[in-house]
């Protein structure tokens, strides 16, 4: 097989992403295990693509299933003073 310096930069990255991506299955899986010990398994881990891969309808459906949370919040916090 015949390489030139362009398909061999061009395994290099695939290699790197790949790389890349295996390291950050493992960290999200050490944050969502972290969690789980802290809150005694009260917890939930939501991956959210970057924004590159998110269009403002997907955007708006995420700000829909947070919204009762930041309620509530919102008048934990007006509560408490």
């Amino acid at each position: 097989m015949h390489y030139t310096l362009n398909s061999t930069f061009e395994q290099l990255i695939k290699d790197v992403a790949e790389a890349m991506n295996e390291v950050a299955e493992f960290v999200e899986s050490e944050i969502y295990w972290y969690a789980l010990q802290k809150f005694e398994g009260k917890a939930v881990l939501i991956h959210i693509p970057t924004i590159k891969y998110a269009d403002n309808a997907f955007i708006q459906k995420i700000k829909r299933a947070f919204s009762p949370w930041l309620e509530q919040e919102k008048n934990f916090k007006k509560y408490a003073k």
